[in-house]
Order: structure tokens, then C-alpha cells, then sequence
């Protein structure tokens, strides 16, 4: 019986973690688009449908270019900082998307009112930035890959149309999240005036627009195991352009380029579990650290599905233990024009991952100028950069779920599957696509298979049952609910009726009584005892009558 009893609670508290973390949860493979061949100075903005109808959980751009013998995958990214005024080389593709699109915006030469035919689809930052190889890349391959609510297990953390962010409101905007830890995946999106998404980013190419004609564009986000902070480019240094989302001269062919000061912000953040994190790695970086810009991957990853993902921690600063994500293209070349920057650039491929980062003269994380206007700044040249590489690979419709619905303006979701089968005299604890039986006390598990998960279109079958134990009594129990008041009368009742008055018990008579004991080596020890007492009392009173002895003869002695 005290088997049965232990392996009972053991089950339950199975379903116990089950219940407060699936181990089970998984990100469903994205929807892809087919890639597209896209040439220096084409017109932009390229649309791709998309055939979600609902506004994404996550969108990712891949640019696929060749250097060496190798490809190499770089990222699309959320604003595009700067426009083409600037001097000097840039490099990346800007994104935004709502329910039924995706718009990429890619370099283009403008000449309003000067022209830079130095924008490509992917840089690597020019001299300034120390990496493993130089990249300026004017033609690529370009897909994109998107994630619909219910491709994620239900987020950690959420926040919907709850905060915004303005390029005349405050330098930063903090969302706690209060989880207790740091999540592994944060995705911000910044709902547009015009109904399209764009999406904070953790890097800074350029400080501040220098003249009247430059403009700067973006939200930069970090988040700790607390709280998420944003900080917009802010009006009020300079005599520039600014905005929370722009793509300006230098980036759109349309009349319409977009300049937005303000945006609803829209806030995801999970954390996986072990099984969903295929690769972490972690290294002090920075100018005057030798590690290797290349890091070696232990087996190849499928770059369709799996999210690859470059984050930096300060280590020191005004924002110590922050992270801020890497940069999947350089917009700036680090040059003095730009002023001070903080970055790190990253491409991968099946294989590895490649870092560049600014030597000395700039930083792997900034921020200060235009960003945080007026709030505390941080300038760091060292960081502890992290690689991970996210498990994305699940072809369950819904990630386990029959029925997975999902509501982007709340960010929400509903996930309904058909119920399990009953087993007889079995409880049944069904926690998202997993389901545990235990037998009810009294009977016992035939061996059978406890634990099964949901396929996508049905549950497992299982040939567990219970039967009756044969050696023991069968038992049932009736659960009995206490209020606080009762529940310590009955205690006190039972301390009262458990209660023993010490004095009754036979240890404590007997500490009053001597016990007898017949044996004669017993009374032996006793005399011998008696007469050691007596001998060493009888030696005392001899020394002491001797010297009173000694002092009545002194006192005879002086008297003469």
C-alpha cells in the first residue's frame, strides 16, 4: 500500500509541472515565400502577399548572398535610421507588414536632394567593424518568412495597444513584464497610423541627423529579467527630421514615402523550453578580446524554419544587463559623420554564425544623442554576446492544437482540441496537447502507456487501465473543505487528544527511584567506591590537622 501511495503522488506531481509548463510546446515551421532575385537600385517598395489574413506574431526577411564558396543570410530590418543624403555606404532592407502583405523597402538612389549609390541589400560595416570578411552586397536572393499567432505556444508575457511611443513624448517608455526571468524570444511591434507593423530594433547607426534635410528613424529596445524599455529617436537635438518609423528619400520610389512620429506598441515575449533551444553560446566580445568572429555550429540547422537570433548584454553602464539584439545589416559605416554607434552585426548559413562589431573608437552597444534624448546613456565596448538558434520545425496544425484561434489586437489565443478518451476508474489531467492518466486509489495500472500527446488531427491510443487491487482494501476518500477557523480547531484538538503529560510516564518515575542490582560485582564496585571517598576525605583532615597543629605551637613559642 505504501507503494501504491508514493507512486500515486509522484503522478500527480507530474501533472503538477505539467500543468505549469508543457514540456511539449513547440513553434510551428513559418510560412515561406519563394525567394525573388532583387538587383542594385530597383524600384522599391516589392510586396509580397502573404496568405495569413491576421497580422503576423513575427516576420523575418532573409537576404542570401554569396561570398566565397559560401552563402550567407542576413537580416531584413524594423526602420531604416537614415536616409540616402547621408555619405558613405549602407546596407539592408526595411520591412513592414500588416494582414494580407509584407512591404520591403530597399536602396534606391533619390538625388533630393543629394544621391548616394552606395545603398545594397546587405553591408558588413567597411573597415571600422572587425568580422570575418568585408561585405558589400548589391544583388541577392530575398524571401520571407512569417509566423502566425498560433505558430507560437501562448506568449509569456503580452501587452496590447497598452503603451505608445512618440518622437516628442518621453525619452523612454518602460513595460514591465515582471516574469521573474529573461524571456529568450521578445518580439515589439509598432502599430503604424496607416495600419502596417513595424518592429523595434537594438542597434544604433547613427546618432543624430546633422543638417535640416537629414532625417533618423526607429525605436531601439532592450529588455533585463524585469522590464522592456524603448527608446525612440526624439525631437529636440539637432535640426533634423525624426520618427519612430520612416522610409525617406534614399529608400522608396513611391510619392508616399512614410514619416511616422508615433505608434501603438504591441509586445510578445516567451520563454522556450530546453528541447526548443538547439544552440546557445556565449562570449565576451569587443575591441582588444581575441574570439573567433566566426562561431562553428555542432551540426547543421535547417535555415527555412529555425529562428536564428544575436543579442548583447551590457556589462556595464547606465543599463547594466540589458539586452539589445544584433543587427542583421549595417546602415552606417561607423565613419565620424555618424558620430558614436553601438552594434552588432550577424549573418549565418546551416553551419555558422558571423559577428562584426566596431573596434576601438566605437561601441557594441550605445545609447545617447537622439535615442534616450536626455535620459541616461551608455556607451559600451565590451558586451557579453549570446548566439541561439530557436527550434522551429513543428508541422502540427495549430502547434498541437484541433482548433487554434488567435486575436492580434488583444494578443490572445484559443486553442481547443477533442477531448481524450475516458479511462474507468482513471483520473485524466489533460494540459494543452498532453494528457495523463493515474489510476484512483484502490486500483492499480496494468503498465499501460500513461502519458500521450495530441498528433495535430487525434490523440494517441493508450491500453492503460486500472483494476481493482486484489492483496489490498479498496478505499475511497471524501474531500473535506475547512474554512481557516475550523480547520485550527481541529488542529488544536488534535495537539490536545496526541498531548502526553510527561510526569506520567515510566521514564520520569524512574528518574525519582534508584534501580537495584542484584549482581555481587555490582556491590563490589560500590564499596570499593565507598572506601576511595573515605580514604581521600581522611587525607584532607590530616593535612589540615597538622597545620593547626603547627599554629598552636607558634603561638606556645611567642607567648614566651
Amino acid at each position: 500500500m505504501a507503494i501504491l501511495s508514493r507512486t500515486f503522488i509522484l503522478r500527480i506531481f507530474i501533472i503538477a509541472l505539467l500543468s505549469l509548463k508543457n514540456p511539449m510546446l513547440c513553434i510551428r515551421a513559418p510560412w515561406l515565400s519563394t525567394w525573388q532575385t532583387f538587383t542594385q537600385n530597383q524600384p522599391s517598395p516589392t510586396v509580397i502577399p502573404h496568405p495569413l489574413n491576421e497580422y503576423p506574431a513575427k516576420v523575418d526577411v532573409q537576404i542570401r548572398v554569396t561570398e566565397g564558396s559560401q552563402q550567407q543570410i542576413f537580416s531584413g530590418i524594423g526602420s531604416c535610421q537614415r536616409d540616402d543624403d547621408d555619405p558613405n555606404p549602407y546596407g539592408g532592407i526595411v520591412y513592414i507588414y500588416n494582414h494580407q502583405e509584407v512591404q520591403l523597402y530597399t536602396p534606391i538612389i533619390s538625388n533630393t536632394p543629394s544621391s548616394n549609390q552606395d545603398g545594397v541589400f546587405a553591408y558588413t560595416g567597411g573597415a571600422v567593424f572587425n568580422g570575418p570578411f568585408a561585405g558589400k552586397y548589391a544583388t541577392a536572393d530575398i524571401r520571407v518568412r512569417v509566423w502566425r499567432m498560433c505558430d507560437f505556444p501562448p506568449a509569456n508575457f503580452t501587452s496590447a495597444n497598452v503603451y505608445t511611443v512618440s518622437t516628442s513624448g518621453s525619452s523612454y517608455t518602460d513595460i514591465p513584464h515582471n516574469i521573474g526571468y529573461y524571456p529568450d524570444l521578445i518580439v515589439v511591434q509598432l502599430k503604424l497610423p496607416n495600419g502596417f507593423v513595424s518592429e523595434a530594433q537594438g542597434a544604433v547607426f547613427k546618432e543624430q541627423a546633422v543638417s535640416s534635410y537629414n532625417i533618423v528613424c526607429g525605436v531601439i529596445m532592450a529588455y533585463d529579467s524585469s522590464n522592456i524599455r524603448l527608446w525612440p529617436a526624439t525631437n529636440g537635438i539637432g535640426s533634423g527630421q525624426y520618427g519612430v518609423f520612416c522610409v525617406s528619400d534614399g529608400w522608396s520610389t513611391t510619392e508616399s514615402a512614410y514619416t511616422y512620429s508615433s505608434a501603438d506598441v504591441y509586445v510578445q515575449a516567451w520563454k522556450f523550453s530546453i528541447s526548443d533551444i538547439l544552440f546557445t553560446q556565449t562570449d565576451t566580445r569587443g575591441s582588444g578580446i581575441s574570439v573567433s568572429s566566426t562561431i562553428t555550429l555542432p551540426q547543421p540547422f535547417n535555415i527555412d524554419n529555425h529562428i536564428f537570433l544575436v543579442q548583447s548584454q551590457a556589462v556595464d553602464g547606465s543599463y547594466i544587463n540589458y539586452m539589445f539584439e544584433g543587427a542583421g545589416s549595417a546602415l552606417s559605416d561607423g565613419s565620424a559623420f555618424f558620430a558614436r554607434i553601438g552594434a552588432v552585426v550577424y549573418s549565418y548559413n546551416q553551419n555558422e554564425i558571423n559577428l562584426w562589431y566596431p573596434g576601438a573608437g566605437d561601441y557594441l552597444i550605445f545609447i545617447g544623442g537622439t535615442w534616450g534624448y536626455g535620459a541616461p546613456t551608455q556607451q559600451s565596448t565590451t558586451a557579453s554576446v549570446s548566439v541561439k538558434v530557436f527550434k522551429a520545425d513543428s508541422t502540427l496544425p495549430g502547434c498541437g492544437c484541433s482548433n487554434c484561434s488567435s486575436d492580434w489586437n488583444t494578443l490572445t489565443t484559443t486553442c481547443v482540441t477533442s477531448p481524450p478518451d475516458d479511462i474507468a476508474n482513471a483520473y485524466k489531467i489533460v494540459s494543452y496537447n498532453t494528457t495523463v492518466y493515474t489510476c484512483m486509489p484502490g486500483y492499480q495500472s496494468n503498465g499501460g502507456k500513461s502519458v500521450i500527446a495530441y498528433t495535430g488531427t487525434q490523440w494517441e491510443q493508450t491500453d492503460f487501465n486500472c483494476t481493482v487491487l486484489s492483496t489490498a482494501c479498496v478505499f475511497t476518500t471524501n474531500i473535506i473543505v475547512y474554512n481557516i477557523t475550523t480547520l485550527q480547531e481541529r488542529v488544536d484538538d488534535l495537539k490536545k487528544n496526541l498531548t502526553i503529560d510527561t510526569r506520567n510516564t515510566s521514564a520520569y518515575r524512574r528518574s525519582l527511584t534508584c534501580a537495584s542490582d542484584p549482581r555481587p560485582s555490582a556491590a563490589h564496585v560500590g564499596y570499593l567506591g565507598i572506601c576511595i571517598l573515605c580514604v581521600t576525605g581522611g587525607l584532607l583532615l590530616c593535612a589540615d590537622l597538622s597545620r593547626l597543629a603547627k599554629s598552636d605551637e607558634n603561638e606556645h613559642y611567642y607567648d614566651y
